[in-house]
């Protein structure tokens, strides 16, 4: 299963039920936004990428750890790549918790 699962029509009509529609839309807005990147995420180039950065990062960990005088260029780019990774964990973050948003409100 990926990290988003599937609404169904009928958990969405049931969470528009119970929380009315302008809050549905705005449930709805948030997922439509998020799309584009959750594709990205999850598809076989996102996956490669991801486990590029997290090596990346483990490599610079260990030669900014390991060695007190690091370039000043592997911790910028140490930085650079915590803030991507950060970024990328509050995007899915923030769809996973709107898709349980409405599943829990339509199998609650």
């Amino acid at each position: 299963m990926d990290s988003r699962g599937a609404i169904s029509r009928e958990e969405f009509a049931a969470f528009a039920k119970r929380h009315g529609a302008q809050r549905a839309a705005m449930k709805l807005d948030t997922l439509g936004k998020s799309q584009q990147f959750m594709n990205a995420y999850e598809s076989p180039v996102g996956k490669e990428l991801l486990a590029e950065i997290n090596s990346e990062l483990s490599r610079l960990s260990n030669a900014i750890l390991l060695n007190d005088d690091a370039k000043p260029e592997d911790r910028a780019l140490f930085k650079a790549y915590l803030l991507i990774g950060d970024s990328w964990a509050a995007k899915v973050k923030k769809y996973a918790d709107t898709v349980m948003d409405i599943k829990d409100a339509a199998n609650g």
